[in-house]
């Protein structure tokens, strides 16, 4: 396993026992705070070349390892794309990413890349087949429509969603329907995860894998409040779910990589008066006003962060 830690934002550099021991599995770190704010809930074109450029020179990879990435913020979450690029790009198979997520990140975004579009953009790549997000639990799933939702991918089977545990979805469409969910009339009725085991869902989700590498994006907002506290409103999955999942999927599928994102950090914006405005105001209306107390914040996160850490390393990512 490679381990790169990317710094965005401040909130990996304050947990001291996880950056510890980071060090000593000989994590490469790259310092990317001066893109931080410009990149922070979405970023244009222009600038996220600028950054994967940055990234190309900093980010390592390393023959037959695979590649453990923590990025702070989900704020950022959109940087998955561009580790994807990366480490997909000597890639001779096609990939499946398995994306643990409260949201399911597959809107459309014009000119660039929105921490809730990068989903829709990760399919443009060539060597992606498809992306299974589980473990939503947001208002998303509202009226999805209304919302941007790339529902044509989800009918053609390029976007497979498990939630948590959500109502039906009320749509005008007609997207079919598949192994994940089904359509009656005007409802997407899903295939909820609540009162199903990591083993049930992996014989659904088995029957959808066509590939034999996967890739994993994991979002901590996904988690409940005792496993994570985010910028972002949360889910109710536990932690112990998500690594059994990964347990028996590691069984059957090669994990070329991964990456951890979903830590707290107060959001700072950069770029035109119009872009702070328009962000601060996306950021009043979609992300949770709590405050947090910041020293359990980092406590929190932290042991999330380390008990990933060190499985994915007991398992020879």
């Amino acid at each position: 396993m490679k381990l790169n830690i990317i710094h965005l934002d401040d909130s990996l550099k304050q947990q001291e026992n996880f950056i510890s021991l980071s060090k000593k599995y000989s994590a490469n770190s790259i310092d990317g705070t001066s893109f931080g704010s410009d990149l922070r809930l979405w970023a244009k074109n222009n600038l996220l070349n600028q950054f994967y450029e940055f990234l190309k020179k900093n980010f390592k990879l390393e023959i037959n390892k695979s590649i453990l990435t923590f990025f702070g913020s989900g704020d950022f979450h959109h940087i998955t794309n561009l580790l994807l690029r990366i480490i997909i790009e000597k890639q001779h198979e096609l990939v499946t990413v398995i994306h643990f997520d409260n949201h399911p990140d597959w809107v459309k975004f014009s000119n660039g890349i929105h921490c809730g579009s990068w989903v829709t953009r990760t399919l443009d790549e060539e060597k992606i087949d498809k992306v299974i997000t589980i473990g939503v639990n947001s208002k998303d799933l509202n009226f999805p429509e209304f919302k941007g939702a790339n529902l044509k991918a989800l009918r053609d089977g390029k976007i497979i969603l498990y939630p948590y545990n959500r109502k039906p979805s009320f749509v005008f469409g007609n997207y079919k329907g598949g192994e994940n969910y089904e359509q009656k009339n005007c409802r997407i009725y899903w295939k909820n995860i609540m009162n199903i085991t990591p083993a049930d869902l992996l014989l659904s989700i088995n029957k959808q894998i066509k590939t034999s590498k996967i890739y994993i994006s994991i979002d901590k907002d996904v988690l409940s409040f005792n496993d994570a506290v985010t910028n972002w409103d949360q889910g109710h999955v536990k932690l112990e779910y998500i690594i059994e999942t990964i347990k028996l999927l590691k069984k059957k599928y090669n994990i070329i990589g991964a990456d951890i994102t979903g830590d707290y950090s107060i959001p700072k914006y950069t770029g035109s008066l119009y872009t702070q405005i328009i962000k601060r105001v996306e950021v009043m209306i979609d992300q949770s006003s709590l405050s947090k107390n910041n020293s359990l914040t980092n406590s929190i996160n932290e042991i999330t962060n380390i008990r990933l850490l060190n499985f994915f390393r007991d398992i020879n990512l």
